[in-house]
């Protein structure tokens, strides 16, 4: 019988370790006791299980799409699959192609039922192996990190670790400096890309980072699927070419992260977002024992420059987080920021503009218009409207939290009068093993019985102590969405505030809440921003809840049109 051998390990240390070989050796022992002819070998090196985006088995699948074997022989099911839902998919499609599937740790003697009902169980066991995994593993970084360890990685551009901590690279280092100090006096990320790459610099046309990387270590162990000899494969080269993208993210590493003396770890994470305890997982913020690794004059004079001038094409979510239309052709508003020569100085300034003026030319005829007249109109329009409504808002907040309260407290008295049913058929069950001469088949039939009430009352329990702590903390709540909004941000004063950073990011969320749609419109010459509002409304329905919240900003109401004209 033509066959197949998959073999896949995680990690690159894996190239010349045990695992490879083992696996090797095992499935031609395997297939040559069966009497089998190997016609292909497919080797996932350094791949996760619990992906199915690998290229040796994705041809895999297509091989078997065209019938090139007629079984696929694997060490275990976790070599080929640690995720429940693909290894399922696999299964299903293995069995339409008529493929047969045989793992080496498997009995032979088995029934088919038998077997994939084992299946089934290794690959959950597999996929909970992998979340445990993920959950140690995040609790020693964390640990590492807290302490002040190092934890992996290439070094940030311009710096190298010497042991003990990190110091400037004299190779990249003053090109770190040029960079962050161009940012300093104002120029944009695209201009920055482009001096770059064009070797307009005091230092010629630099390599990229990730092009240091690849000259560091240009090659990786992998093995040879004919022979199975481990050989150093070329990894590709970059491009060598430079990416606002990089540059945004070392400047911001200048004002909050590594070149600052701020080690951030943990903003992103695999598997799960909770760590063994069921608490959250959250960024870790450590200082570097050094300080700051760049001037503390050039890490203000960078962040001046990144508050000043944000970059909302980057951001592509318009005004404070919230979502601007075209009256006129129904596409986002986007701002940008542009510059001019004056007297031999350069001065910046923000617009907003519709995406078809540019993306689509000749499609949209929407004027451009300036930043402050817009955003301040937006706030101006958020800011009343606010004013306006506090009282409608607290008087429906607590109505809100009352009504929950009701519904939670019903919740509770329903639960009670079922778990009083269950706990007196629970008690009969144990009279009757007690008081009456039953058979030993009985007695455990009754057993079991009454194993399945005894953990369906601690569920019911569990609910209990669930229902009772959210009606605790349904105060709080209700003080912590209040809060959200009127903690003083959403005044008069606050137009006057506009420039200042802070103020810009408090506001993001009270807007991003209170405005559901923005639309600026064209009316008799006139250019006019409307809005429609959100109120605070109980969440009815499941569907509708926001990541299981008890409140939701559901029901719009239309908002108040202020008038922009135009310069």
């Amino acid at each position: 019988m033509k066959t197949a051998h998959y073999i896949r390990y995680s990690s690159d240390q894996q190239t010349r370790g045990a695992s490879l070989q083992s696996q090797l050796d095992a499935l031609r022992r395997a297939s040559d006791q069966h009497g089998e002819t190997v016609t292909k070998l497919y080797i996932d090196q350094a791949e996760s299980g619990t992906t199915t985006r690998r290229s040796e088995y994705q041809q895999m699948l297509a091989d078997a799409a065209a019938g090139f074997f007629q079984r696929i022989r694997c060490e275990s099911l976790d070599r080929s699959h640690r995720d429940v839902m693909a290894w399922k998919q696999f299964e299903h499609d293995m069995q339409r192609l008529g493929v047969d599937i045989v793992f080496n740790d498997e009995s032979p003697g088995m029934t088919d039922d038998s077997r994939s009902f084992m299946r089934d169980i290794k690959a959950a066991l597999a996929a909970d192996e992998i979340r445990r995994t993920s959950q140690r593993t995040y609790a020693r970084q964390k640990t590492r990190i807290e302490r002040g360890h190092r934890y992996g990685g290439a070094a940030p551009y311009g710096l190298a670790f010497d042991g003990t901590g990190y110091k400037p690279n004299p190779d990249t280092y003053p090109i770190l400096l040029w960079i962050l100090e161009q940012r300093g006096l104002g120029m944009g990320y695209l201009r920055i890309t482009r001096l770059l790459n064009t070797a307009q610099t005091p230092y010629g046309r630099p390599d990229t980072p990730g092009m240091l990387q690849w000259i560091a270590k240009p090659t990786q162990e992998r093995v040879d699927p004919t022979t199975g000899a481990i050989i150093d494969v070329v990894k590709p080269q970059p491009t060598n070419i430079w990416n606002m993208s990089t540059i945004r993210h070392i400047c911001r590493q200048a004002i909050d992260g590594i070149y600052a003396g701020q080690l951030q770890w943990g903003r992103e994470h695999n598997r799960t977002n909770k760590v063994s305890d069921g608490q959250a997982k959250t960024v870790l913020k450590v200082a570097l024992p050094s300080g700051p690794l760049i001037p503390t004059d050039l890490i203000e004079r960078v962040r001046v420059a990144e508050f000043a001038i944000p970059n909302y094409a980057l951001n592509a979510r318009g005004i404070f987080l919230m979502k601007l239309h075209c009256g006129e052709c129904g596409l986002l508003i986007h701002g940008n920021t542009s510059g001019t020569h004056r007297k031999g100085k350069r001065y910046y300034y923000r617009i907003y503009a519709c995406n078809g003026r540019g993306a689509y030319a000749g499609q949209c005829t929407m004027p451009r218009v300036r930043a402050y007249r817009l955003e301040g109109a937006v706030v101006k329009a958020v800011v009343q409207y606010a004013t306006a409504q506090h009282a409608a808002f607290d008087q429906q907040l607590t109505a809100a939290a009352d009504r929950t309260r009701a519904t939670l407290v019903h919740g509770i008295e329903a639960l009670e009068r079922q778990r009083a049913v269950v706990q007196a058929e629970f008690t009969s069950l144990t009279q009757r093993v007690l008081h009456h001469a039953l058979t030993a088949s009985l007695v455990q039939a009754i057993n079991a019985q009454a194993e399945a009430l005894e953990a369906k009352l601690a569920t019911m329990d569990d609910q209990r102590t669930t229902l009772t702590r959210a009606i605790e903390t349904l105060d709080e709540q209700a003080r912590s969405l209040r809060a959200a909004f009127f903690d003083g941000m959403l005044t008069t004063r606050i137009l006057a505030q506009l420039d200042d950073p802070t103020v810009i990011e408090r506001l993001r969320n009270p807007i991003t809440k209170l405005v559901k749609h923005a639309e600026l419109r064209r009316v008799d010459g006139e250019l006019r921003v409307a809005l429609t509002m959100r109120t605070v409304a109980f969440c009815e329905n499941e569907q509708d809840t926001d990541k299981g919240s008890w409140l939701l900003l559901a029901q719009s109401l239309p908002g108040m049109p202020r008038c922009l004209r135009r310069d």
